[in-house]
């Protein structure tokens, strides 16, 4: 029975539009790295694309088949791959979080009006 979950990383900013395009869903640990690398953010800023294509990239590292390699240098190369995309996940999230935390602080700085009551109208 074929697996019908869902792949690719949708843009956040653009609904309908892919960040990382649909790869297969029976690819294995290297085929993901391989098409997501081709896919990557290099000159993206934006923390929000960023915590996207990283927190996919790691959930697609995990939800991929084993490679059939076994020898330890490419386990060794996994693991370190695995690491790397979660340490990047976690920046990104964190610098998101950041971003977010500032732009509230801005915005309950920000100089509130009064409304005159109908009272105070009145007078």
């Amino acid at each position: 029975m074929p697996d019908d979950t869902p792949t690719g990383i949708p843009n956040p900013d653009m609904p309908g539009d892919w960040l990382v395009p649909p790869w297969p869903t029976s690819a294995t640990f290297s085929d993901v790295v391989r098409h997501f690398v081709s896919y990557h953010q290099l000159r993206n800023t934006n923390t929000a694309h960023l915590v996207a294509y990283f927190e996919g990239f790691q959930a697609a590292l995990e939800a991929a088949r084993a490679d059939e390699w076994t020898d330890a240098m490419h386990l060794r190369w996994c693991a370190t791959m695995r690491d790397c995309v979660t340490r990047c996940a976690r920046l990104h999230r964190e610098q998101r979080m950041a971003e977010i935390q500032r732009a509230n602080d801005r915005i309950s700085k920000l100089p509130t009006h009064q409304i005159p009551t109908f009272q105070e109208k009145a007078s």
